[in-house]
This record gives structure tokens, sequence and C-alpha cells, in this order.
């Protein structure tokens, strides 16, 4: 940049790829190392696996390297190189000073124990040195455990610019998983979808580039201005925006503490935002101490599991914490909650199976069951280990998988199944002749938001293992069966006696009703018709052995005649046209009759009854 040129300094970030001794390829950042230009420091460091500390012999540690590493501590980004610069100005004294100095403020910090190579960028003195620490610093971040490199692929952009003949490029430093040309891609915020047209890696076309590199994108259907610093280009419906995030926050020594309501500048991949702190513990967080919190982000801001962060003072601008989202649901939180800071706790562990376990039973309702997808976004966790650690916590019992892909604790299981049973226990109270609840009734008083195929999922895992029982539509306690009791039983026979004698002048429903009001009313008239012992016909009850009769006659009539009319259907059932018509509609609905016109025909319902050996 002119600007840069002229005054001697880097303002903004920098980029250079770096041919190791051992064959490794580096992607250099180099960020402004001015006081003024911190902001721009924070968006490059952010995704880097290790640190090359630039320290001039001749001046030692300025002020604003001090900050540089409480930013590279809070990143926890624990392997580093120093190389202590201008070797050839100073004598053998002085530069073992500088390097006592290095050593003296690196000690309590994530680079302590870091190489300090001396070099000399005139004589070219230690630079194949430092070039060898490199490389084993290196080695030594791969072995290890690297940050960012698990969940679905994201491209914080520090970027985006035009080419001509190309269109838009965005760059960044890619984070979760690869990225190959044609994957579809989408902006976070904004939402507009595009695609990888091509990718580079330091310039170089690549058909895929692996998390942890510098990569250049076109995105094709873009314009600069849909790429702000701060956006993410990531895979498409696995990220979003979140305006409050819960975190574990850790404040460096020698600052005022962080208090409830405090309005910071937070820097989260190359996004700067403002957010202001809601406690959970306490009343603040004391200088060189950690504790939680939530952050109220304004306008929301792209973040994922594990994702670190920095909050500096808008004034005087001073960097003053850092720490790492542990839920990008900040709002499930509330302050003093013993249980909420339980679970945050445990999202903050190194195993993976705490942090499961967390995200599985901190599930509020509305988002319960938690299914697999969803684990593996909100943890920012590769399927693989998601799938491998879930497996092992189901054979000690600890979760409950269902072949569906829903994932519950079980402590959440009980409690559904209790739910269940409380509302079929309440209903085969109120009728012990009935089914049972309808699900439907189940689902709208007790999980009223839950996704409808999970409700389904888990009911159907209640029934298969034997809590409820399930019936049309209904669920019911294991075990429950409707039966006529001593005070039932003597009402319903003398009512089935009542409606044989009536035959095919049959009662009302209205009628069944109120003869059966001593055994249970419509519950038990519901009864017999379930059972079958009644055959509803219009606003009719039939008894079914009348009703069998009735389609006795009517197979020995279409034996003879092709035809059948109402006026003939009332001769044949020795009824009236009061009851010949519901009659009709009855044997139309069953298919045992075929209206056409004011004639019925022979149904398949009829040839069905006869079976296929009188057929």
């Amino acid at each position: 940049m002119p600007e840069e040129k002229s005054r001697g300094i880097s303002v903004d970030l920098g980029f250079a790829r770096l041919q190791l001794p051992g064959g490794l390829i580096a992607s250099v950042v180099d960020v402004p190392g001015h006081e003024r230009f911190v902001r721009n420091m924070v968006a490059g460091a952010y995704g880097i696996d290790l640190a090359l500390l630039v320290v001039a012999a001749d001046e030692g540690v300025m002020p604003q390297t001090r900050e540089h590493l409480d930013i590279i501590d809070l990143l926890d980004i624990r392997h580093g190189v120093v190389a202590l610069t201008k070797t050839d100005l100073v004598d053998g004294d002085l530069r073992e000073m500088a390097e006592e100095e290095v050593r003296e403020i690196l000690a309590d910090r994530s680079l302590a124990g870091a190489d300090i190579v001396p070099v000399s960028a005139l004589t070219g003195a230690g630079l194949d040195a430092l070039r060898a620490a490199l490389e084993d610093a290196a080695r030594r971040a791969l072995r290890g455990s690297m940050p960012g490199r698990s969940g679905g692929a994201r491209l914080p952009v520090d970027r985006a610019f035009t080419v001509p003949g190309i269109g838009t490029v965005a760059t960044g430093t890619l984070r979760g998983a690869g990225i190959a040309v044609g994957d579809a891609l989408e902006v976070v915020p904004g939402g507009q979808r595009t695609r990888a047209r091509s990718v580079q890696l330091h310039g170089d076309p690549v058909e895929r580039a692996a998390p942890g590199g510098r990569v250049a994108i076109n995105l094709p259907g873009l314009s600069p201005p849909d790429l702000p610093r701060g956006c993410w280009v990531a895979a498409p419906g696995r990220f979003a925006s979140h305006r409050v995030l819960a975190a574990d926050i850790r404040v460096l020594p020698g600052v005022p503490p962080l208090g409830e309501g405090d309005l910071l500048t937070l820097h989260m991949g190359t996004a700067e935002v403002p957010a202001r702190l809601s406690i959970l513990e306490g009343d603040q967080i004391a200088p060189g101490e950690t504790g939680f919190a939530r952050m109220h982000v304004r306008g929301g801001v792209p973040a994922a599991f594990g994702d670190r962060f920095i909050l500096r003072r808008p004034s005087p601008v001073d960097t003053v914490a850092g720490g790492r989202v542990l839920d990008v649901h900040g709002y499930r939180y509330r302050r003093g909650r013993t249980h909420a800071i339980a679970l945050l706790r445990r999202r903050a562990a190194d195993d993976p199976s705490e942090r499961i376990l967390a995200a599985v039973e901190g599930v509020p309702t509305f988002r319960f069951p938690a299914d697999r997808e969803t684990l593996a976004r909100d943890l920012a966790m590769d399927r693989s280990t998601l799938d491998t650690t879930l497996q092992a916590l189901a054979a000690s019992d600890r979760v409950l998988l269902l072949d569906d892909g829903h994932v519950l604790a079980p402590a959440s299981w009980s409690h559904f199944v209790e739910q269940l049973l409380a509302e079929a226990r309440e209903r085969v109270l109120e009728n012990p002749l009935g089914l049972g609840v309808p699900l439907e009734v189940v689902h709208r008083r007790r999980y009223p938001s839950m996704d409808a195929d999970a409700f389904e999922a888990l009911v159907t895992a209640a029934g298969d293992a034997g809590h409820i029982v399930r019936r049309r539509g209904r669920i019911a306690p294991a075990g429950h069966e409707p039966r006529l009791d001593e005070a039932s039983g003597p009402v319903a026979e003398r009512f089935l006696e009542a409606a044989r004698a009536s035959g095919m002048q049959p009662f009302s429903r209205a009628e069944a009703i109120e003869m059966l009001a001593e055994g249970g009313g419509e519950h038990l008239l519901e009864f017999l018709l379930r059972r079958g012992d009644l055959v509803a016909a219009g606003g009719f009850v039939v008894e079914a052995g009348c009703w069998e009769a009735l389609l006795d006659r009517l197979d020995g009539w279409f034996a003879e005649e092709e035809t059948l009319t109402v006026s003939q259907l009332r001769t044949l059932a020795d009824t009236t046209r009061k009851y010949a018509v519901p009659l009709a509609e009855t044997l139309d609905a069953a298919r045992y009759t075929l209206r056409r016109g004011d004639h019925r025909y022979r149904g398949p319902a009829l040839d069905r009854r006869r079976g296929p050996a009188n057929a």
C-alpha cells in the first residue's frame, strides 16, 4: 500500500507463502505492529496456528508488543518462535539483555519456552536457523490439537475485491473443513447463495483447499459490498449470525474488572462489533480471573462453538479480555442459575463426551429432542467424531440414540415418558372404556413447539420400549385394555338385546347414549362400536348380527338381480324409508354397493365378504 511504503510501517494485513526447509508450506499473515492498528492485528491473528513474534534487539519489547502477546495468549495460540532482529546493531551484552527481557515477558504466557532466534535481515545471519525453528514449531503444532479444524467449512473474510475478467474474489484463513471447486456456499450474515467457481492457495489454483491455509475464492453472482470484512463464506445452512453468545471470559491482569452491563468491542474472526456483557456469576470478573457471561452483540456476528475472541474497551482503547464461545444460543442461560453455569462448565471441558452431554441435557423444550446434525453444528464437531462419541455414550447408557438420529439424555427421556403417561392415565381414568388420549392432544398440550416428526419418533420409541400401548392414533398406559366391568357389562348386554330386537329399525345415537347412560353413555357406545357389537349407519346404530343378516340378504339379492333401489332395500331390510336412506348410504361408503344415479350395483366389499372359496 502506498501509505505503508511512505510511512515505513504495516497498516493492514499482508500475506505471503513460506516454504520451510522440511517441505511444509506456511501461510504467513503479516499483521500491523503499531498500536493504532491493533484492530487489524486481531483480524489477522484469528485462525493462525503459530506465531512469529518480531522483537528488535536495539529497542526491546515495545508496549504494543506486550498487547500483541496478550492477544496471542487470549487466542490460546500455544506454538511460536521469536525472531530477535537487528542483532547486527548491538553488541553481545545488549543482545543477551534483549533475549532475557523476551524470556521474562513470555514466562507466564502461552508462548513460554518458545525458541528465540537472533537474526539480521541486513546480513542474513540466523535466517536459516529461523526457518528451522519455524519448521520445528509447525511440526509440534501439527502433532497437537489444532483448533478450527472441525465442523463445517467457513472462511472469515478479511478482503474482497474484483479481478478484471474473473469477478469477485474473497480471501481469508479457512476454518472448519475444506472447500473445493464447485462447492455450494453461503454468505453469513446475508444469506446470499453462491459457489466456488475457482479456489487458490497462495495464488496457485487448487481443486480443494484444506483448513488452515490462506485461501482466495472466486464467487460468482456477488460483488465486494456483499462481502464486508467480518462476514463468513460458509457451507450452506451450517452457520448463522447470532446476537447473544454464552462464553467463558478471561480478564487480563492489571486491568479494571469487567462488570455487568459493560460495553466493549468484540473482535471475533475478522469482525469488530460492539457487545454488552451480562455476567452470569456474581457482579464482575476480576483481573486475572475467568468467568461465564453472555455477550449481547449489536447487530449479531457469525460465530461457532469454540471460536476465540478478544474484548477491547472502546475508550481508552485497550485490550482487556478474551475468551471462547461456548454456546451460540446464549439466551438459554440466566444470571445466577446454578444449572446454567454447570452446563457451561461442562461445555468448556476438553472431553468431547462432556460437551455432547452438556449440549443434550441443556436442550430446552422447544428444541427437544436434539438431533445429530444440530449437535454437530452447535458443537462445531465433525460427524465422524460425534458419531463415535455418541456410540460410546450410548453403550454406557449415558445417552439414548433413536433410529431416526435423535439423541436424548436419560433424564430427558424419562421426563418425556412421564409426560405421555400422565396424559394417558388421566384420559383412562376419565374413560376406562376408551382407547386412550389422542396423540395430537398430547402434542399440543405438552410439547406444542416440538417438530411433528420428532414427536412421532419419540412416541414410537416409547411404544417399542413397552411404556405405552398405541391404537388408532391414541395412546394408553402399557397393559391397558378397554373392557366392560360390573357396572357397564349388564347395561351393555341389555342395550344389545334391545338393539337386536329392533332389527333394521335401529336406535339413533342420542337414544343409544341415553339408554347406556348408567354404564358410561357415549363412552360405552364408542366401546361397543369399536368392539364390533354395533355398526354405525348415519345417525343410527345397528346391532352387528342384524347388520350381518342384512348383508346376507343383500348378497342373495345380487345373485338374482343386477340393481337395487332404495325402495327395494327398504323391503329387503324390512324397514321404513327413514332408515333405508342412511342404510343405503352406509352400504355405499363401505363399498358393499356402488351407486350410479338412483340404482345401486354389487360392490367389491360384498365379494370380499364371501371369501375366495365361495366367490
